[in-house]
This record gives C-alpha cells, sequence and structure tokens, in this order.
C-alpha cells in the first residue's frame, strides 16, 4: 500500500507543480497583457478665455481687451506613469486697443498670437467619492508667431493708415489644471494658464504675456 501511495505522489506531485507553473505564467503574460493596453497616447481639444495681456516692464494693460475665443489642440504621449509629453497648439488668442488723443481721432491696436509648443505635463490621480480626478502642471516651450495691426484714423477728414506686421520669436508656457474621467476613454479637463512671448520687431525686443482659462475634452487610446 505504502508503494501505491509513493508512486502516486511522484505521479501527482509533478502535475500539481506543472498546473501551477502554467498558471503563474498565464497570469503574469495577462497583466503584461493588461499593462501594454493600458492607453499611452492622448488627444484633446480646448476653447477658452483669453485675459491680462501685458508688457514686461509696464505690466498688465488694462485698455488691452481680448477679441477672440483661443482654441487649444493637444496631442500626448505617456513615455511613464504620470508624465506626459504634449504637442500643442494654441491660436487665435488676440488683444485689441482702442484709444483716442488730440492728435489721433482715432487709434486701433490689435496683436494676435500662435503658438507651436513641447509641453511636460506632471500629474496625480487623485480619488474623491468615487470620481476620478488627475490635477496637473505643464510646462512648455516653442514658438510664437505674431501679427500686429496698428491702424490710424481721422474720420472727419476721412483718412486713414493701417500699418501690419508679423514675426516670429519664442515663447514659455506654465500652467496648472485638472481632468476629470468619465468612461474608461474619456475625460473633461480646466486649466489656467500663462504665456510669455520673446518678440523683435525693428530690432526692439518685446517681451508680452498673457493669460488663459481653458476648459475643453478629451480622450485616451
Amino acid at each position: 500500500m505504502n508503494k501505491i501511495w509513493v508512486v502516486v505522489m511522484f505521479l501527482v506531485l509533478p502535475l500539481i507543480f506543472t498546473l501551477q507553473v502554467n498558471a503563474q505564467v498565464v497570469s503574469s503574460e495577462a497583466a503584461k497583457a493588461e499593462v501594454l493596453k493600458k492607453p499611452r497616447f492622448s488627444a484633446s481639444v480646448g476653447f477658452g478665455l483669453n485675459y491680462g495681456f501685458g508688457e514686461k516692464g509696464a505690466g498688465r494693460l488694462n485698455y488691452y481687451k481680448s477679441k477672440s475665443i483661443p482654441i487649444s489642440l493637444k496631442l500626448g504621449y505617456l513615455p511613464i506613469k504620470y508624465l506626459e509629453v504634449q504637442g500643442e497648439y494654441s491660436g487665435d488668442s488676440s488683444f485689441k486697443a482702442h484709444t483716442h488723443s488730440a492728435v489721433v481721432e482715432d487709434h486701433q491696436t490689435t496683436f494676435n498670437f500662435t503658438t507651436l509648443t513641447i509641453n511636460l505635463k506632471v500629474g496625480v490621480p487623485v480619488v474623491i467619492k468615487r470620481m476620478e480626478f488627475y490635477p496637473y502642471v505643464v510646462l512648455g516651450t516653442g514658438k510664437a508667431k505674431v501679427d500686429y495691426w496698428d491702424k490710424l484714423s481721422w474720420p472727419s477728414s476721412n483718412l486713414s493708415v493701417l500699418f501690419t506686421d508679423n514675426s516670429y520669436g519664442s515663447c514659455f508656457k506654465s500652467g496648472i489644471g485638472t481632468e476629470v474621467k468619465f468612461g474608461k476613454r474619456f475625460f473633461a479637463f480646466s486649466e489656467l494658464n500663462n504665456w510669455t512671448i520673446n518678440w523683435e520687431r525693428f530690432s526692439n525686443k518685446k517681451k508680452w504675456s498673457y493669460s488663459q482659462i481653458i476648459l475643453g475634452l478629451g480622450t485616451r487610446f
């Protein structure tokens, strides 16, 4: 009888061991597959409000008013957890000033900024009452195009002069924001950011700044 049990043990134990190893391999492969399935890419679009146009040394220029709704388009990639690299287009950021003087009856000045940047976005997920939030900080640098219009008018004499110019310069972005996840792949976001534009016209170097509030939707895939 003891010999029978010895034979059974020799036959059953290797079988149990093999099944356990196979189960671990399958579990490990499933875990790897699950990791690989996690979305690494993102795309988002947002719209918002421009405000706080200013110049270095002069501060915020209250007589400049926003005259457009800015758009933000982003494509992102997560090389590691909680760090995202983004390419961003931000456009239609226009500011206009309308003044009068004893010399010029009507003076209109308009700036429009279009930017392309590479951003680094860092955040940490937070769960509050089963709602998934993702507060983040974003920094970016890239190139900006500046379109400039300066119109001088004397309506009483039907005379007007228009000066236009466009040039390119470097830009820097900093901001904070929050994503709210809904569904497996979609999220809404809000972002408060500040832009600094280095612009040169006729060898006259300027540094302009403005801020934005952006609201939008995105997806991960």
